[in-house]
């Protein structure tokens, strides 16, 4: 079995990551995905995540491609997944075009017997990963002026707010 191994911060998940998972997927039999903790986001980029990271890790293992997830805790930088990477053993480290950290990654890779991949950034995700947008069905709420509340049936009151969230 080859495995696949890639590694970010996926903070904010969108459709160039899925293609990513994608490529990389097509290059093994099973995808690991590692992304920086919290604590390691913070160490690395001054800033708190977007979503904690156990919705992430939730989001993350429900995507098709991805067979597994590990939440990294170094804090070397550009390898902060180094001590999982050298305990799983993969196959492949894959990284995008504009990774930053290719010398130290490929001397990871040296040191662990894996092919160090680069793949192509494209714009715009393929069809057969993501389907295209679609309007069936879909109609625009009525307009109304600014900071207006339509009330509830046989209600007076304004409508309260949402709640805070919980994280």
């Amino acid at each position: 079995m080859k495995k696949v191994f890639v590694s970010g911060y996926y903070d904010i998940l969108h459709a160039g990551h899925l293609q990513f998972f994608e490529e990389a997927r097509a290059l093994g039999d099973y995808l690991i995905v590692s992304f920086a903790s919290a604590e390691v986001l913070w160490h690395h980029k001054r800033r708190k995540p977007s979503i904690p990271d156990d919705h992430k890790r939730a989001l993350l293992q429900g995507l098709r491609m991805i067979d597994e997830v590990v939440v990294t805790q170094g804090h070397k930088e550009g390898l902060d997944f180094e001590e999982d990477f050298l305990r799983i053993r993969p196959e492949f480290l894959i990284v995008t075009e504009d990774d930053k950290y290719g010398e130290v990654k490929r001397e990871l890779c040296a040191a662990a017997g894996a092919e160090y991949t680069v793949l192509a950034k494209t714009r715009r995700a393929s069809n057969r990963s993501l389907p295209a947008p679609s309007s069936a069905g879909y109609r625009p709420p009525p307009k109304r002026p600014c900071g207006s509340i339509s009330p509830a049936a046989g209600s007076t009151s304004r409508a309260s707010p949402a709640p805070a969230s919980s994280w």
